[in-house]
């Protein structure tokens, strides 16, 4: 998220997305109950409600809503930077690592 904002993107945050619409090849509008929002790209983490809301952009892809367990340690040594990584199934292959950017002092 920092990143995203020293490159002059804007993060809107806990905000509900009742419609997108794209209005050209190179634009886009997200309406919510808060306002619209008008950009060239858009980037939605919409979480477990990613079926329905690219339902309305007429996307169908089958997700499967699959709860995970969050979890977050205090660093002993703040000198130590700390990443965990995450291997979801043995046989998958798929692992993921989340460093302590989220909160500081925390890691995942």
């Amino acid at each position: 998220q920092k990143v995203f904002s020293q490159s002059q993107g804007i993060i809107v945050d806990n905000w509900p997305v009742d419609d997108i619409l794209v209005t050209t090849e190179e634009s886009a509008e997200v309406r919510g109950p808060r306002g619209t929002v008008r950009a060239n790209v858009v980037i939605l983490c919409p979480g477990p409600w990613a079926g329905p809301l690219l339902a309305k952009l007429h996307v169908h892809i089958p997700l499967q809503v699959k709860r995970s367990s969050v979890l977050y340690w205090r660093i002993q040594d703040p000198a130590f930077t700390t990443t965990t990584f995450i291997d979801l199934q043995e046989s998958s292959g798929y692992a993921y690592g989340l460093p302590e950017l989220e909160y500081p002092g925390l890691v995942k």
